[in-house]
């Protein structure tokens, strides 16, 4: 019967190396170094340490046929008299195997014998067969056949870089080289390129057979400010062996966005009165490049010939000068600029100044009258008064 997933998070406790809860374990095993494993496997809850169960298991390496036989004792030479009988003993060859049971058994063969020769498929015991001439000679020829037992393996178990955003497409970002141990027919090796996220593929291209990765698009580190992807490398031999590593490309922020105001026209007004270093407004700006938000430098261009305004450059704040001495103008029409260093922007700011009235108001007539019936029911009109302004 199925049971409900319950969250359940499983360990390898005291795990060994070779093992691991995944799909795959990324390390080949070895009979011929170890043939059995225990591991204890445990199951809990997430943030659950409390209820735990654990389970044995013993792990049994089954053998296979790869290793190759290995002789013993090379090189060989062997001297036999021409006039020696079928059948003398004159040499004895001895291989070994790796391998366990079956797959460990050594048969031999003579190779280009010219039938001269004779040797026990089983003991390696070489002896003669027919002999002509006054010399005979021979030479014991090993023949080694590989298989495809050894994996690629990278220089590195992990590869990050940093890469200027302003490149071109082309540009070489890395090379990543895997070796292959096996023999020159196995070892040779591919790669492939897999995206994690943000389609890394569509922004890199690795040559499949050199390992170096190149830019395949214009990239922008305000888009996206680092790439990760996974390169395959792959053996050619049968059935053929991989390896995979991570790759992450950091993108260096570069100045290559203008700053922008946040709005193009800033109305302000002020009193004729007003103190010197009163506050006028605020202009603000912000800049896509990361690094270049603590660079950015305010300044007035135009309009404020007179002097009658002075401007904060790392806030952006404009505020009345502390040396004005003469009656301000009606209106002002500034031209403010913000830079980061490389590039620069402009808005504009209108200050409208309105004057002062010295004067109190003064009413109609310094007295007025009226009647009103006693019984007058709330909110009845009693009397109108008038005041003006004296400029």
């Amino acid at each position: 019967m199925d049971q409900p997933d319950l969250g359940l998070t499983h360990f390898i406790h005291d795990a060994l190396v070779n093992f691991a809860v995944h799909q795959t374990t990324g390390i080949p095993f070895d009979r011929e170094e170890q043939d059995f494993y225990e591991l204890i496997v445990e199951a809990r809850r997430e943030h659950d340490h409390q209820h735990v169960a654990r389970v044995l298991v013993k792990v049994h390496i089954e053998d296979i046929n790869d290793n190759a036989p290995v002789f013993v004792g090379l090189p060989y030479y062997a001297a036999v008299q021409v006039e020696a009988e079928s059948g003398l003993s004159i040499f004895k060859v001895s291989a070994v195997d790796g391998d366990k049971g079956i797959n460990g058994e050594v048969t031999y063969f003579l190779k280009d014998d010219h039938g001269h020769f004779m040797i026990d498929q089983q003991t390696g015991t070489i002896t003669t067969n027919y002999l002509t001439g006054s010399h005979a000679e021979v030479d014991v020829d090993v023949l080694v056949q590989d298989i495809n037992d050894n994996p690629p393996v990278f220089k590195e178990m992990s590869y990050r870089i940093v890469l200027s955003e302003t490149v071109m497409i082309g540009t070489p970002a890395l090379q990543v080289i895997a070796t292959d141990m096996d023999s020159e027919k196995n070892n040779v090796v591919g790669y492939q390129i897999f995206s994690k996220e943000h389609n890394s593929t569509d922004y890199f291209h690795i040559d499949s057979s050199s390992g170096l990765i190149l830019t395949a698009r214009i990239l922008d580190h305000e888009l996206v400010p680092e790439y990760d992807f996974i390169v395959r490398a792959t053996d050619n031999g049968f059935p053929s062996l991989s390896t995979e590593v991570s790759v992450t490309v950091l993108l260096k922020d570069m100045n290559d966005n203008p700053p922008v105001f946040n709005q193009l026209l800033y109305e302000a007004y002020v009193s004729e009165l007003a103190p010197k270093g009163h506050f006028i407004t605020c202009v603000q700006a912000s800049d896509a490049d990361s690094s270049d938000f603590d660079k950015l430098v305010y300044s007035i261009l135009s309009g404020n010939e007179r002097m009658d305004f002075v401007m904060e450059r790392k806030t952006g704040i404009i505020m009345l000068s502390s040396h004005l001495k003469q009656r301000m103008e009606p209106t002002y029409n500034l031209n403010v600029s913000v830079s980061d260093g490389v590039f620069t922007s402009t808005a504009q700011v209108h200050v409208k100044v309105f004057g002062a009235n010295l004067h109190d108001p003064v009413f109609e007539q310094k007295m007025f009258e009226a009647e009103l019936r006693e019984n007058s029911p709330v909110g009845t009109n009693v009397i109108q008064v008038g005041a003006f302004e004296i400029h």
